[in-house]
């Protein structure tokens, strides 16, 4: 049975910075925080989207994801973190 996944965007707070963010749900219980890397000290990171939380079946305790060029590719991470 496939989960409904859904995004809610919400500024994060990032030392002084303050960048986009995406809280992300399965059935309505969150699983994700993900944050839009901006600046130039990303380097070639910038603009991609990274794991900042995860809960439940994308804890990533045993191996954090590198940061997605784009957010679809996160939430395609997401979705296959609970089909796992």
């Amino acid at each position: 049975m496939e989960q409904a996944l859904s995004c809610q965007a919400a500024p994060i707070a990032c030392g002084p910075e303050r960048l986009d963010g995406q809280l992300v749900f399965v059935d309505g219980v969150l699983v994700a925080v993900l944050t839009r890397l901006s600046g130039e000290h990303y380097g070639s990171h910038e603009g991609h989207w990274f794991l900042e939380a995860g809960f439940g079946p994308c804890d990533p305790t045993a191996t954090k994801p590198p940061p997605f060029p784009t957010l679809n590719d996160a939430i395609a991470w997401i979705r296959d973190a609970g089909e796992a």
